[in-house]
Order: structure tokens, then C-alpha cells, then sequence
């Protein structure tokens, strides 16, 4: 997806712009404004310019040809998502999909904003993203489990990713010291999470802020073929 693409999306969400309101600004219907914040068409420069206007930013910040919206980089915020943010949650998976180079996974079969909000409004599915300013820039995703041996609950980090440009900020640390947050109050004793041995930069995060264990990870097969999942 093109640098415009991300912006036009994430900065009309920002606004709480529909993409109707920014279709009759610019001139256009609102399947182009569709196409163009799904990467598949870019606009001539007079919508561009349209754009902008409506959005209230600059066309060189909107083209990608400026980095930040006022010329100052503005700070990384962490936010949980809620039951009416299941486009942002469509951007995480973006960077998922990016970060663990599985397109095929994150987005050739995307969920339907219904089910996104089914699932976000749940106290035990816990999203947090890092944004800056407009962009889904990382996040984790986590699920609390209700646990038999004690009225407790334990923590999973399923997925957690930073966009390659925005990484050594501590952003990944930050994540982890939100969702903490949210556990304490869920009721949950540990937060646990999986990292291949491979993948260095996240066993050395992981080893930073807890104790590391060895164990063994299958994938268990719904199939009759046991190598199905190979």
C-alpha cells in the first residue's frame, strides 16, 4: 500500500471524516475514494489538491513528500482499541502482515468490519496500537485466559510488531507496559508470549522483561493429513 494511500485513510479517521464526505469535497464518488485507500488508483492533482483541503493538510505531506503534517515529529501514542476502531485494527494487520512478510495470512482474506467490532469490544481480546499521529505504526495483539487450577487468568501476546522504520524507539517495550496495565486490572498473574529462537531482536526484548523457559510448539492439525501444516 502507497505512503498516500495509508495517509488519506488514516488522516480522514482522524478527522471522523466518512469517506462520502470526502468524496463530495474532492469531487469524486465514493467507491474512488475506496480505490484510493485501498491503494489500487491515485488521484490527478486537482482532486489531490481537493484532498488536502479537506483534510487540512498539505499536498506534499498527503503525496508522502513531507514526513510529518506541521513539520515537527510528533510523539508515539499507545492506544487500546475499542469496538469502533476495527479500521485501525485493518492497518495493524497491514503491519503484521509486513513484519512477518505473510500477506497471504493478514490480508488476502480480510475480516469484515462487523466481525472486528464483534471482537474488539471483548474485555479479553487486547489490541493496542502505536500511532503516530495518523499511522498504525505497531501493536500487539493478546488474548486473556480463564485458567481451572485458580480464579486467575494468564495473559498470551499472539502477535506484536513494530514497522521496520519506527523500531529501537522502545515502542515494542511500551506495548508490553500497556497491555501489563490492563492485565493487573483483568485479574492475570504472568503475561507470557512464543519468539523463534531465530529471531533475535525479539528473544533479546522478551529476555529484557521476563524470565525465559524452553519448551516445545506444535501446531495440531485439523486436517486427516499430518503434514498438512508443512
Amino acid at each position: 500500500m502507497t505512503t498516500f494511500a495509508k495517509r488519506l485513510r488514516a488522516r480522514r479517521l482522524e478527522l471522523g471524516l466518512t469517506q462520502q464526505r470526502v468524496a463530495d469535497a474532492s469531487g469524486v464518488n465514493r467507491t474512488t475514494i475506496t480505490y484510493y485507500e485501498d491503494g489500487k488508483r491515485d488521484p490527478n492533482l486537482a482532486t489531490l489538491i481537493r484532498m488536502a483541503r479537506i483534510l487540512e493538510v498539505s499536498i506534499d505531506w498527503l503525496a508522502g513528500l513531507e514526513e510529518n503534517i506541521g513539520g515537527e515529529k510528533p510523539p508515539i501514542q499507545i492506544k487500546r482499541l475499542g469496538a469502533k476502531d476495527s479500521e485501525q485494527m485493518q492497518m495493524l494487520n497491514e503491519v503484521f502482515a509486513v513484519a512477518f512478510e505473510e500477506p497471504e495470512t493478514y490480508l488476502e482474506k480480510k475480516p469484515s468490519e462487523r466481525y472486528l467490532r464483534t471482537l474488539l469490544k471483548k474485555d479479553h481480546i487486547l489490541v493496542y496500537v502505536a500511532m503516530n499521529g495518523y499511522q498504525v505504526v505497531g501493536g500487539l495483539v493478546a488474548y486473556a485466559l480463564e485458567k481451572f487450577e485458580q480464579n486467575r487468568k494468564e495473559i498470551y501476546i499472539y502477535d506484536l510488531a513494530v514497522d521496520e522504520s519506527y523500531r529501537r524507539q522502545k515502542i515494542a517495550t511500551r506495548l508490553i507496559e500497556s497491555l501489563k496495565e490492563d492485565a493487573r486490572r483483568l485479574g492475570a498473574w504472568v503475561v507470557f508470549v512464543q519468539a523463534d529462537k531465530v529471531d533475535e531482536p525479539a528473544v533479546k526484548l522478551y529476555e529484557s522483561l521476563g524470565v525465559r523457559e524452553e519448551v516445545l510448539h506444535f501446531d495440531i492439525s485439523l486436517n486427516d493429513k499430518k503434514d498438512s501444516l508443512v
